[in-house]
């Protein structure tokens, strides 16, 4: 049964390329065999540290939240009342690493595996238009396994903390020249061959953050991080499809954009705009613009409280202005705002300020690396998903476990 349950944590974060049904099993299965052990047992002391009670606050408020604000009642509750699950699972995790079901070498190894089973393919999809298993290239961004869902290097700025943590902490040995030299500007590299303009740049921030502590000497940090941004500057002048996506759409989509694509069935509009030569300048595209803008609208509506949980792609029918709707406003701040108010939001900072102190204050170097993937996974100034959807939070409460297991039990036996 051990044998069993250490292979399905292990292959957790392996599965998100099969789509979210998988995940959601697998962290069924974990959640309630740990959780029901430590009950069985009484070993309540899983669940007395801080985590718990500042997680409980924040659940509880989602609740009430739901019942009391939303218009949406049903809808808004079934996502705060199951939110609960990413809470035991993340003890799960904690449970079956501090139990030794399974040890982060293994985790650390099959990770690594995986993690370059996916560079071949991205590359090999880069350059053939289409990748092992046949899935195409679409408009300059590819996706490898993950095929029309074009997420992959969003998936790789969040297994690629934990990879850094568990090699730069000796769980595996490997050379850390090897890490400064290939992996660190590799993961740069083929985050830009995605064609993924947020994930990258959360990609660059992460490897520079993370070079930070693992290079000795300021004269050494200097000359590393600027050899390392020397990369993007080669692939954006050397490669027309870089530079086309990252540097020309990306003009063009701050800029003034007619968005045929999603204004198709409106060409006459679109026409008339153009033949004016309307100029504007938006927050990362059209779409996005709109967007933040019903969410900033509902956060005017209802301030303290917010509208209720994931009801955005409700509530934002009530404006009219262009690509005013969505399932979610695509960034955590409004979204948080539109959604719980500024008492939602204060949960949040909390958190974010929270994983910024643990990044510079002393601590085991693998606390540091994980600290920084969670502020970059939860960045507040980005386009980004949904912060109530499934996909999101399994991987999120994933690398939660595995940084409470570091900060509960490894951080008072390490140094850096």
């Amino acid at each position: 049964m051990k044998k069993i349950l250490s292979t399905l944590l292990i292959l957790f974060p392996i599965s998100f390329i099969t789509g979210p049904l998988i995940p959601e099993i697998i962290l069924a299965i974990l959640s309630i065999y740990a959780n029901f052990q430590i009950i069985k047992f009484k070993e309540y002391h899983y669940y007395k540290h801080i985590y718990s009670i500042f997680f409980l606050i924040f659940w509880f408020y989602l609740i009430g939240n739901s019942v009391v604000v939303s218009e949406y009642y049903f809808w808004s509750l079934k996502s705060s009342f199951f939110y609960f699950r990413y809470y035991i699972f993340s003890i799960a995790v904690i449970y079956f690493l501090h139990k030794k079901i399974v040890d982060l070498k293994k985790i650390g190894t099959y990770l690594s595996l995986s993690f370059i089973i996916i560079i071949f393919d991205l590359i090999f999809q880069y350059y053939y238009g289409q990748n092992l298993i046949g899935y195409k290239t679409i408009e300059n961004r590819n996706s490898g396994f993950f095929g029309e869902e074009l997420i992959l290097g969003s998936y790789l700025i969040k297994i690629f903390p934990i990879i850094l943590a568990i090699l730069i902490s000796g769980f595996i040995k490997i050379k850390k020249e090897f890490i400064i030299v290939i992996l660190l500007p590799l993961l740069v590299v083929i985050l830009f061959l995605t064609g993924e303009r947020t994930a990258t740049i959360l990609g660059i921030i992460f490897v520079i953050g993370s070079s930070i502590f693992i290079i000795n000497g300021l004269k050494s940090k200097i000359i590393y991080i600027s050899i390392l941004l020397i990369i993007p500057i080669t692939l954006i002048i050397f490669s027309q499809n870089i530079q086309k996506r990252f540097f020309h759409d990306t003009l063009n989509y701050i800029s003034f954009s007619t968005y045929n694509k999603y204004i198709s069935a409106d060409k006459k509009n679109s026409k008339v705009l153009e033949a004016q030569g309307e100029k504007k300048i938006y927050i990362f595209s059209k779409l996005h613009h709109g967007h933040y803008l019903s969410a900033y609208n509902l956060f005017l509506n209802k301030p303290f409280l917010g509208n209720g949980v994931n009801t955005f792609r409700y509530e934002c029918k009530k404006f009219k202005h262009d690509y005013h709707c969505s399932t979610h406003p695509h960034n955590y701040i409004l979204q948080i705002l539109a959604e719980t108010g500024l008492l939602g939001l204060i949960f949040y900072l909390i958190i974010y300020f929270y994983f910024i102190n643990n990044f510079f204050k002393k601590n085991f170097i693998g606390i540091k690396i994980l600290s920084l993937g969670l502020l970059i996974y939860l960045f507040p100034f980005s386009p980004s998903g949904n912060f109530f959807n499934n996909w999101l939070n399994m991987m999120l409460y994933y690398v939660i476990g595995l940084y409470m297991f570091f900060k509960l039990h490894l951080n008072k036996h390490k140094n850096e």
